[in-house]
């Protein structure tokens, strides 16, 4: 007959162990996710929480790394923002252009000198459907500058007739006539650049 030794009782149930002070009960099954853990250590029992998150390190490095991309993407957009206006300036100059050379080649006449933003009336039939002198970021204006008196190192020397961007930022003039730099382009003001049209001698 082997030698067989009843666990000792407790709470009055055979087979239950009593536990020995200073050791921990070890847990079978999976642990939950959010509640208190059981853990081990040669002192009394103690519970710790489990907790979901990240640290304030943590944090604080997501943060530097979201600030270094905003830095590098944000001149990006707002230089694709404005060589996009420019580009669609440039194809005002070009339609306003095309409607002057007809207009001229029908009357032998430039359009006269017309207030920036307001097309000249000589064009007005000749302009795309729809088309506007006046946009959100800049405004198209005429110039009739035959005649006009201009003294020596006006940037107006040698632009007869022309049609020019009006716009308050320069860098859009600056992108503007680089779009434009194979043709005669000019800073007529500090918020005025202008395209010739034709000169001293002609178109």
């Amino acid at each position: 007959m082997s030698d067989r030794r009843l666990i000792p009782l407790m709470d009055g149930k055979l087979g239950t162990p009593k536990p020995i002070p200073g050791r921990s009960i070890m847990r079978s099954g999976p642990i939950p996710r959010n509640g208190p853990v059981l853990t081990r250590s040669r002192g009394p029992l103690t519970l710790m929480s489990r907790r979901d998150g990240f640290t304030l390190v943590e944090l604080a490095f997501a943060l530097v790394i979201a600030g270094i991309v905003a830095l590098l993407a944000v001149p990006n957009y707002l230089g694709l923002v404005r060589n996009t206006r420019a580009m669609q300036a440039v194809a005002d100059l070009y339609a306003v252009r095309a409607a002057a050379y007809m207009n001229y080649g029908d009357t032998l006449k430039w359009p006269q000198e017309a207030p920036s933003g307001i097309p000249p009336l000589e064009l007005a039939d000749r302009l795309p459907l729809g088309f506007r002198f006046v946009k959100e970021h800049y405004k198209i204006d005429w110039e009739n500058w035959i005649g006009k008196p201009r003294r020596t190192g006006d940037p107006r020397v040698g632009i007869e007739v022309g049609v020019s961007v009006v716009s308050r930022d320069p860098k859009l003039l600056d992108a503007v006539e680089k779009l434009l730099s194979k043709y005669y382009m000019s800073r007529t003001a500090s918020t005025k650049t202008t395209l010739q049209i034709a000169g001293p001698n002609g178109i």
